[in-house]
């Protein structure tokens, strides 16, 4: 079985990191959040609302890519990133 790339999370993983990951993310991702003592706990409203946020602009931009295909691999992903990072600008 293959999985399908999961652009949210990668694109999520990124702008969060504030990097570019050099690989992509496949498959359903669980985003949770670390505590002090390094156990995933659940997210706070702001990042949850971010994840959302980041979730709902790369599906519009994929629909978006259906009639206007990017340049290429390199440019879809930096405009997925220009998107999630103005999204996490905005965020309170």
């Amino acid at each position: 079985m293959r999985l399908s790339v999961n652009p949210a999370a990668w694109t999520l993983a990124c702008a969060w990191r504030g990097l570019d990951l050099p690989y992509l993310i496949y498959g359903p991702a669980i985003v949770t959040g670390p505590t002090a003592g390094g156990a995933a706990q659940g997210l706070t409203d702001r990042l949850l609302a971010e994840a959302e946020d980041v979730a709902r602009r790369v599906e519009e931009l994929r629909n978006e890519w259906s009639t206007r295909r990017p340049a290429s691999e390199d440019a879809a992903r930096r405009e997925l990133l220009a998107y999630a990072r103005r999204v996490l600008r905005s965020s309170p």
